[in-house]
C-alpha cells in the first residue's frame, strides 16, 4: 500500500535579479498531519512570543511620533516563521524548531536549486512555465509511487494561465498519483512556513551571506544531517529524508 502525502511547496529567490532560485517541498504523511501540526505549533508559539516580547520592549522606548508611525505601518498579517525573519533575538528558538522537525522521522523534504546563470529554459517560456516545469520535475523524482495532494504557497499567475490545471496535467502525463492541488497563503499554514525556513537555509550558502543568527540555524540543520554544508547534491534518509538537487541543464 502506497503512502499518502500532503505536499507543501514554497520557493525562494523569486526576484529575477537573484542568481539562485530554489523550490522546496515538504511531504507530510496524511495520517500524521494533525499530530505533526501540534508538535511544530508549540515551537511556533515560542517564536511568536519571543517576537512580541521584543516588539513590546522596542515600543516602550519609542517617542510618540515614532510610535504613531509604527502603528501606521503595523503588520496586516500574523507573524510568520520565515528564514529571513531569523535574527539574534529568535535564532535559538528556530534552532529548537529544527531539532523538533528532525524528530519527525517519516516526513520528507526535497529542494531543487537553479542557477539562473546556467539555466537554459526553452525559448518563449516565462517564469511561470519554468516554475511549473521545475516543480513537476522535482516531485516526479521524489514521490515514487505515493499518492499526494499539493498545497503550494500562493504565487502570481500570468493572465490566461491556470496553476492547478496546468500542474495537474503534467502529473497526469507522467502518470503520478496526484489527487488534488490547492494554493494557500503562507500565514495560514505552519508547514508552508517550515518549508520556507528549510529552503531559505539551503539557499543561504549560495548567497555567500554571513549573518551569524541565520548561519547558526544552517549549522543546526547540517549537524542533524551529518553534513559540512548544504550547497551540494545529496540525499540523506536519516534522521529523515532530506534531498538537495543542484539542477544542471542538459547540453
Amino acid at each position: 500500500m502506497s503512502q499518502k502525502y500532503f505536499i507543501f511547496v514554497d520557493e525562494t529567490g523569486t526576484n529575477l535579479s537573484d542568481r539562485f532560485f530554489g523550490i522546496g517541498c515538504l511531504l507530510i504523511p496524511v495520517d500524521k498531519i494533525g499530530e505533526y501540526h501540534e508538535i511544530l505549533r508549540v515551537k511556533q508559539s515560542q517564536i511568536i512570543t519571543r517576537v512580541k516580547q521584543r516588539e513590546a520592549k522596542l515600543l516602550s522606548e519609542l517617542s510618540e511620533p515614532d510610535l504613531l508611525n509604527f502603528y501606521k505601518g503595523k503588520r496586516s498579517k500574523p507573524y510568520e516563521m520565515k528564514f529571513k525573519n531569523i535574527n539574534a533575538n529568535t535564532a535559538d528558538v528556530y534552532q529548537w524548531l529544527i531539532s523538533q522537525y528532525f524528530k519527525l522521522s517519516d516526513v520528507k523534504y526535497c529542494c531543487l536549486v537553479i542557477d539562473r546563470e546556467i539555466d537554459d529554459p526553452p525559448k518563449g517560456w516565462d517564469y511561470f512555465d519554468i516554475y511549473l516545469e521545475r516543480l513537476h520535475m522535482l516531485l516526479r523524482n521524489n514521490v515514487e509511487e505515493s499518492e499526494f495532494s499539493i498545497l503550494p504557497d500562493e504565487i502570481t499567475v500570468p493572465r490566461g494561465k491556470f496553476y492547478e490545471a496546468s500542474l495537474m496535467a503534467k502529473f497526469q502525463k507522467s502518470k503520478k498519483n496526484c489527487f488534488g492541488i490547492h494554493r494557500l497563503e503562507s500565514h495560514s499554514s505552519i508547514f508552508l512556513q517550515m518549508v520556507d525556513v528549510l529552503t531559505g537555509a539551503v539557499l543561504y550558502k549560495f548567497k555567500d551571506a554571513e549573518n551569524p543568527a541565520k548561519l547558526s540555524v544552517v549549522k543546526k540543520i547540517c549537524n542533524k544531517l551529518g553534513k559540512e554544508s548544504l550547497d551540494n547534491n545529496f540525499t540523506k534518509k536519516i534522521p529523515n529524508y532530506f534531498s538537495v538537487w543542484l539542477y544542471k541543464p542538459k547540453k
